[in-house]
This record gives structure tokens, C-alpha cells and sequence, in this order.
């Protein structure tokens, strides 16, 4: 619990806006480890975050629409544009270096040749999972209110039903965030539809081992690029990740993370222990 407390605190403080964090070393650190340029990293950071903001239980309505909107819009700068620029550098390093032998410099030293396959995939597939699994959990969330909301009575009534045929929740939660991710699993449709083709358009469906390899790295560069139109595409959200404009999504309160890990809601001083819970 303290290594909760510890991260969340400075990933997601209460007391900070995003230029706050910017001076804190711990929250470039963490924020930096996302932009490497290394399949899976990026997704294991963001898996650990949504685990923490889960349990323990209920989990904070503001919060999971937040992470949605930070997973997905860093996404588009992190993947889309950082790997698709250092995508086609090498390339274009093969062009320069390669010689006559093109094909195999970028078979052996292209996009995506020194990852193994499995971690391009999981790479791939969990920056679709980890938002839905989120989305998933958003009826079960617990919604702050603003202290005068809370003094005015003007907390609305909360109905709870079931839904995904066994969870139950108020199932209002997260409604704006539906379209949006919609919006997101048709793109990576789009992005697996688009290359897969091309892929086994190439397939020339001899079998043996030089040509397994062959297989190999067609197999790896079409999920590289894959994931780098998957990702561009997530450029709608990154609207949503500006102070402010996120709030359309969502009625509850700005909240964030104290030092003992509770989700209290965001004041930039922070007062002591009397500071009020979220909720």
C-alpha cells in the first residue's frame, strides 16, 4: 500500500496541476519510462496504474474517465508519432547502409525486428483492453461532489441495475465515454484491417526455415505499423487531455491522490489532515 500511496501520489497528486508535476522529478521519471521506445513497458505502466486506481475498491468515477483520456492521448504522441518517427529513420538508416541487401537490413534491423512477436501483440491488443477494462468498471465507480454541492444537496440519486450480464452499477456512469470508445475499437479494426492483407498478399507460402524468418519479420513490422496507424488515430482524445476540456465527460468532481493514497478532491493546498475525503 505504500508503493500506492507513493505512486499515485505523484502521478496523480491532488494538490498539482500538470505544471506542478512537471517540477516534480518522480512524475517526469514515471512519464518518461512511457515514451521509451520498447514494446510493452508503456502498457505495463499504465496496467499497474489502473490496478491501483481499482483496489482497493470502489474506484473514482473522475479517475478512471482520467486515465482513459491520459492512456489514450499520450498514446497518440508516445506511439503514433515518436515509434513512427523512429520507424522510418530505420529505415531510412537501412537505405543508406544496407547495400544491395535492402530487404534483409530491414528484416534484421528494421521496425520491429530486435521485439519479439508476442510483446508487439500484447503491446498492440492492451492499449485497447486496458481502456475497456476501465470503461468496464465505471457503473462500479464512486462519483465525488464539489463541497458546495454537497452543502446545497444536489448529490443526484444514484440507480443501480445490472449489466454485462452478471456486474451491477449505475450504468449512466462514463455515457459520453461510449462514443469515444466506440470510436476507438473501429480504429483498431481499421488498423488490423489495412495491413492483414497486404501480409498474407505477400505470403508466398513455401515452408521452410529460411522462409519461416522471412515470415517472422513480415509478421513483425505489419504489427509495428499496425500499431502506429492504430495509435495516430487516437488523436481525438488528445483534446480531451487539456485541463478543462475533459470535465464535458464527466459531472463529479477533479479529484487526485494525498500522500496516504486516499482520493480526496483537487485543492492546490494542501491542508493538513482535515483536507475532505472524495465521496
Amino acid at each position: 500500500l505504500k508503493i500506492r500511496a507513493f505512486v499515485l501520489h505523484h502521478y496523480l497528486p491532488f494538490n498539482r496541476s500538470i505544471f506542478g508535476r512537471l517540477r516534480d522529478p518522480v512524475y517526469l521519471l514515471m512519464t518518461f519510462t512511457t515514451m521509451l521506445p520498447i514494446f510493452g513497458i508503456r502498457v505495463f505502466f499504465f496496467m499497474g496504474i489502473l490496478v491501483m486506481l481499482l483496489f482497493p475498491g470502489p474506484p473514482d468515477e473522475f479517475q478512471l474517465i482520467n486515465f482513459i483520456l491520459i492512456f489514450k492521448g499520450t498514446q497518440f504522441f508516445t506511439t503514433g508519432v515518436i515509434l513512427g518517427f523512429l520507424g522510418a529513420m530505420e529505415y531510412y538508416a537501412c537505405y543508406l547502409f544496407g547495400g544491395t541487401s535492402l530487404r534483409d537490413c530491414i528484416d534484421s534491423h528494421g521496425p520491429g525486428a530486435s521485439d519479439y512477436l508476442s510483446s508487439l501483440l500484447f503491446d498492440y491488443a492492451g492499449s485497447m483492453c486496458l481502456v475497456w477494462i476501465a470503461f468496464l468498471f465505471l457503473p462500479m465507480s464512486r462519483a465525488a461532489w464539489h463541497t458546495q454541492q454537497c452543502l446545497q444537496g444536489k448529490r443526484r440519486e444514484i440507480v443501480t441495475e445490472v449489466y454485462c450480464c452478471c456486474l451491477r452499477g449505475a450504468v449512466g456512469r462514463g455515457g459520453k465515454m461510449r462514443g469515444l470508445l466506440r470510436y476507438d475499437f473501429w480504429c483498431f479494426v481499421f488498423s488490423f484491417v489495412v495491413f492483414l492483407p497486404v501480409y498474407f498478399a505477400s505470403d508466398n507460402h513455401v515452408m521452410s526455415e529460411a522462409a519461416y524468418d522471412t515470415k517472422l519479420a513480415h509478421a513483425k513490422q505489419t504489427i509495428f505499423w499496425c500499431r502506429i496507424l492504430y495509435s495516430l488515430l487516437s488523436l481525438p482524445f488528445v483534446v480531451f487531455v487539456i485541463p478543462g476540456v475533459g470535465k464535458v465527460l464527466t459531472h463529479s468532481a477533479t479529484t487526485g491522490y494525498d500522500r496516504s493514497g486516499a482520493c480526496v478532491e483537487f485543492a492546490f493546498d494542501e491542508v493538513g489532515p482535515q483536507h475532505r475525503k472524495a465521496g
